[in-house]
């Protein structure tokens, strides 16, 4: 039964297709940023699942591409995930792939934060670490502990 209802959860966030156009005007950089109430549960089940390992990043530097094969793979960034959630991974799929980007033609799929352009694009005078990974985010977001890459430090809120 455990068997078939993990099968059932992976065929519906495969066959659940990303949506044409984007919701428009609803990125959410800030888990103080109004979320539509349908997508609340599946923000709050995210962060509780995925924090647990490392920071959360907004899901809109990443296509929804990028976030339905890291709900997929239970290989995760060189680590053996168990990612068990089943019923709730239905709700994560859903705000993840409804408030992140669509892919651009020819744009391959990131799957480092690093490759994503809408990342590049946001950093161009940052200088990253060979590697960057999400601690990288603290010095510069002091908010990313809690969601929030908005606020930035006094050092680049000066910065263009």
């Amino acid at each position: 039964m455990t068997l078939l209802a993990a099968a059932a959860t992976s065929w519906m966030v495969r066959a659940q297709p990303a949506p044409e156009k984007p919701l428009e005007g609803k990125l959410e950089s800030s888990r103080e940023e109004p979320l539509a109430p349908q997508y609340k549960l599946g923000r709050e089940l995210y962060i509780k699942n995925c924090s647990y390992c490392h920071l959360v990043i907004p899901p809109e530097v990443f296509p929804s591409d990028t976030w339905r094969a890291l709900l997929l793979d239970s290989y995760h960034y060189g680590r053996q995930v168990q990612i068990d959630f089943r019923p709730e991974k239905l709700l994560v799929w859903q705000y993840l792939r409804d408030y992140s980007r669509a892919l651009q033609e020819k744009e391959p799929v990131p799957y480092y934060f690093a490759e994503s352009r809408y990342f590049r694009a946001l950093h161009p005078k940052v200088p990253l670490p060979k590697r960057p990974n999400t601690a990288s985010c603290l010095p510069c977001h002091p908010g990313a502990k809690v969601g929030n890459y908005l606020r930035l430090s006094a050092e680049w809120e000066e910065k263009p």
